[in-house]
This record gives structure tokens, sequence and C-alpha cells, in this order.
């Protein structure tokens, strides 16, 4: 059964093949199986492409992916994994791998000094008074 956007639940939640297929197109295209979204359309119930392409310009579907995304984009596995391609390829002699490893692990990161540097003028009455008071210039 191939549920239209206007056919879905009102409580938020996404039919099951609407999930599915979200999650689907959240896959890496590498690990992505099937390939193509017409395959994964055929795979499931003769799905139309149009009407995934429906699903995708879909307000909630758009939300539930941009939340979904966001959650995996920060997965700690997901950039541990991002780390390990990285620091394999600085071993195996890549410098800007190497470098952008070194700055992640905050090995390159340039030193800052802060300086600061408040005039008189910048002070508020009670900054003011607090100050004096602790030079005992004030009773």
């Amino acid at each position: 059964m191939k549920p239209r956007p206007q056919e879905w639940p009102h409580d938020g939640t996404l039919p099951a093949n609407v999930q599915e297929f979200l999650e689907w197109l959240l896959t890496p295209t590498f690990d992505r199986e099937p390939r193509t979204q017409a395959e994964w359309g055929r795979q499931h119930g003769g799905i139309h492409p149009n009407t995934m392409s429906q699903w995708k310009r879909d307000k909630r579907f758009r939300e539930a992916f941009d939340k979904r995304a966001q959650e995996l984009n920060l997965s700690p596995y997901r950039i541990q994994e991002v780390l390990d391609g990285v620091f394999k390829a600085a071993a195996s002699g890549d410098m800007k791998a190497a470098q952008l490893y070194l700055q992640h692990v905050n090995q390159l990161a340039p030193k800052r000094l802060v300086i600061e540097d408040r005039s008189i003028a910048a002070l508020s009455d009670a900054e003011l008074r607090e100050a004096l008071s602790a030079e005992g210039l004030l009773a």
C-alpha cells in the first residue's frame, strides 16, 4: 500500500514504508542496498518514483529527514569512523590528513593569547567603585 501524504498519521510519525525510505536515503551511497531509488521502489511493492519524489517534497518528510540526518552526522560512531579514515590516510603519508588529524586532537592548534584591555571609561560605576575600594582609594 502506498500512503499518500494526506493519508499520513496526524501524530507526526511517518508511515512505515516512508520511514524505511528515509532511512535508506540516509544510508551512505556506498552501503545502499538496493543501489537506486527505482530499485528500492520495486522491492517495496512497486512504489512509483513519482510517489517517492512527492514524499521527499512533503514538509513532514523533510523535517524528519533533517532531524535524523543531524542525529546521524553528530553520532560519535560516524565521527570516529571518519577520524579512523583520516588517521589511516595520515599514517600512510598523506600530509593533509595528518594536519587535519593533529588539528582535531589539538596538537597543531595555534596557541592564542588573550589580552584584556579595558579602559577606565569602559568600566561601569559599580566596577569603578569596586576597583577603587580594592586599592583603598575609596572610603
